[in-house]
């Protein structure tokens, strides 16, 4: 094949010109376009108009919910950072639903005292065996010194031990173990 426009065909020894007859991509609209009457035109030209006017409409009410959403977000950051987070028995929550094109995305910023190894150790924060370490540390343990120093210490400790426990299966287990008969303690106490 010496020449680019020619291809073989099925029978192998003829060679068919592809006829190259100067139209580009672009151009076949232009051609469907100028064999339009002048009544299908104007009339594709409404179309047009309407379309690039709805399109238009739509950007911008996008546009409206991009910046709304946008300062809920800032709203939801501004009011987590204003709340106090010093504290060892202090919690904060701050949740946000914000609207985003057809869905409504929840925003949820959390801060204060956690159960860190139960968390670890049962992978949720809200199993009841942490719920009712939280409730022990904030009726019993924050009512004492001896409580007061406990949690102090477990505030520096409990994230490396969580850390630790976290990522270990036999680990976890045994944490949960043991944290199970700890509580099992304290409600005889109690």
């Amino acid at each position: 094949m010496s020449d680019n426009k020619n291809i073989p065909s099925a029978s192998g020894n003829r060679n068919v010109g592809l006829h190259d007859n100067g139209l580009k991509a672009g151009s076949l609209i232009g051609q469907a376009v100028s064999r339009l009457s002048k009544e299908q035109a104007d009339n594709l030209m409404q179309k047009a108009g309407d379309e690039a006017l709805r399109l238009e409409s739509k950007q911008h009410e996008l546009n409206i919910e991009y910046v709304h959403a946008k300062k809920t977000v800032e709203d939801h950051v501004d009011t987590f950072n204003m709340l106090e987070k010093s504290g060892r028995l202090t919690t904060q929550k701050v949740t946000t639903d914000v609207k985003s094109g057809n869905s409504t995305m929840r925003i949820e910023s959390k801060s204060g005292a956690k159960c860190f190894v139960a968390t670890a150790a049962y992978q949720d924060e809200h199993h009841p065996d942490v719920n009712y370490l939280r409730v022990f540390r904030d009726e019993t343990l924050s009512k004492s010194a001896v409580g007061r120093s406990f949690i102090d210490w477990y505030w520096h400790t409990g994230p490396k031990l969580a850390k630790f426990v976290e990522d270990k299966p036999v680990i976890r287990s045994l944490a949960k173990f043991s944290i199970g008969m700890i509580i099992k303690a304290i409600k005889l106490i109690r």
